[in-house]
């Protein structure tokens, strides 16, 4: 789980896609998930993660976790003044695991109201 976030962190999203559920990569191209999560993270810029709490069910491993990240300054235009300070947003998600030829993939990593193709776009 670490080192997917990891990828995150530092805009890998050829690493992070390899972490992806086979039934994912079967169905999302690569190239179509490197263009879509590039766009969908321009400016942003994830600084930690946190699980909060974890539980299983049905074979797959569920993570309430929050996310520390730093939003593009045109995300909060309108939602704060203009000279406010933009910090750090915490965001809480979930994110849902699976094993898969004994080892561990991501069927959904957190959405954070941005990356669209991180949602369970299909069903594992």
């Amino acid at each position: 789980m670490s080192a997917y976030y990891e990828a995150e962190k530092r805009g890998d999203w050829a690493a992070a896609y390899e972490f992806r559920s086979a039934t994912f990569r079967r169905t999302v191209s690569k190239d179509r998930f490197l263009t879509r999560m590039q766009k969908d993270n321009d400016g942003w810029r994830l600084l930690r993660y946190q699980v909060k709490s974890s539980g299983e069910r049905n074979g797959r491993v569920y993570l309430a976790m929050v996310f520390t990240e730093i939003p593009p300054s045109q995300y909060l235009k309108g939602r704060v003044p203009l000279d406010a300070k933009v910090g750090e947003l915490e965001i809480e998600d979930e994110s849902i695991w699976i094993r898969e030829d004994n080892n561990w993939h991501v069927v959904s990593p957190g959405v954070r109201d941005r990356l669209a193709l991180n949602a369970a776009v299909v069903q594992d």
